[in-house]
């Protein structure tokens, strides 16, 4: 799909993302290891439930993929991406909007040291992959806090 192609789709389906720090716990300390990475997009309630709206869903879990296969960093680079299967549930956008949405959800962290702490060259590879997804019509999510 070029660029205009998703530009579209993203605006058609309501596409959006959020990246938030992926953290663990390494020697009794909190540790940023790398990042998690949200695409969503809205799920049209044209069709009642039913294999029609999954195949639907599916769909638009696949155009998710794409888009971030589109981001992805070199093989011969130290990052690797762990995509997390599909999930059959529609999400709710976390605003209070009752608008059911298709979720695609993958970690990027460091394949040769998962516990190796996120360096400020990482930090600005990941405003590059925040500045592309904006460029392709996604629109960023304001990060939410922990209550």
């Amino acid at each position: 799909m070029s660029r205009g192609d998703v530009a579209e789709w993203a605006r058609t389906h309501e596409a959006s993302f959020e990246v938030a720090p992926l953290v663990e716990m390494v020697k009794g300390r909190q540790v940023q290891v790398g990042f998690t990475l949200g695409l969503y997009a809205r799920l049209p309630l044209g069709s009642g439930p039913g294999p029609e709206r999954r195949a639907a869903a599916a769909e638009i879990w696949d155009e998710l993929r794409a888009i971030a296969q589109s981001l992805a960093p070199p093989e011969e680079g130290r990052a690797r991406v762990e995509v997390e299967s599909p999930r059959t549930a529609a999400f709710f956008q976390p605003e209070g909007q009752m608008r059911p949405e298709v979720a695609f959800s993958a970690r990027v962290f460091r394949g040769d040291d998962y516990f190796t702490e996120v360096t400020a060259d990482e930090e600005k590879k990941v405003h590059g992959v925040v500045q592309r997804l904006t460029d392709l019509g996604l629109k960023e999510r304001p990060r939410r806090t922990p209550s």
